[in-house]
């Protein structure tokens, strides 16, 4: 009789181990942590999982830490990858979730994203498109419901949502600009133009939320928002 005491015993504390354990794959199953400990919400789309929020982290994925570029002619002429907060104000982008602002060169390492994920190709970001409606429904469907100006906020359908973070444009001033009205994220494609030789330019494609959505290419010195895809 003891010895099936034991056993019983043994037996649900097994199956309170298995539930617990079950429980907590389900919450760790919707955020994915980075190196510094940021928490991002996650959502699956589709074919797709995705990261629910921009990506704000200050190290690669193998620990090697990212250059903070404040100045605008510094910014202009690195080409290595770096990241910058929007206006150098890294707590008001961690607060509101606009995240941090990557060159092109930190995409190009293919290290930028948690491990298990990575930053989306054109053909990705496509495929969302694809999938919420087309470019038609995509602006209303992925965008936040509340912070775009000018009645431009969209309904999140998918809980995607995309705020508007701003970017900081390469035309010459390196300036911060467009917060509150538009965003961008980088892809991994590069352009077939190889851009100007003169300038040494160098193309990406991005994908950009305004009072519509379109795609683009970037230089690789503009500072652009990240969103991970899992592998």
């Amino acid at each position: 009789m003891k010895t099936t005491n034991n056993g019983l015993l043994i037996f649900l504390i097994l199956i309170q181990s298995l539930i617990v354990s079950c429980e907590n794959e389900e919450i760790s199953g919707d955020f994915v942590t980075d190196l510094d400990g940021n928490k991002y919400e996650i959502v699956s789309i589709g074919n797709q999982t995705w990261m629910a929020e921009n990506l704000a982290t200050t190290r690669l994925n193998d620990g090697t830490p990212l250059e903070n570029i404040s100045g605008d002619s510094e910014w202009s002429l690195y080409n290595k990858p770096a990241l910058c907060w929007y206006e150098n104000n890294k707590e008001m982008c961690l607060d509101d979730n606009s995240g941090a602002l990557y060159n092109w060169h930190t995409v190009e390492t293919g290290k930028l994203c948690p491990d298990g994920w990575h930053v989306p190709s054109k053909e990705e970001w496509i495929e969302l498109v694809e999938f919420v409606g087309g470019m038609e429904e995509v602006e209303n469907a992925l965008k936040a419901a509340e912070g775009w100006s000018d009645g431009e906020n969209g309904s999140n359908t998918f809980g995607f949502n995309v705020i508007p973070a701003g970017v900081r444009v390469d035309y010459g001033s390196n300036d911060f600009d467009f917060k509150g009205s538009h965003t961008s994220f980088w892809s991994t494609t590069k352009s077939e133009d190889k851009g100007d030789p003169n300038l040494r330019y160098d193309f990406a494609s991005r994908i950009s939320f305004a009072n519509y959505v379109y795609f683009n290419y970037s230089s690789w010195r503009c500072g652009l928002s990240i969103r991970c895809v899992k592998d």
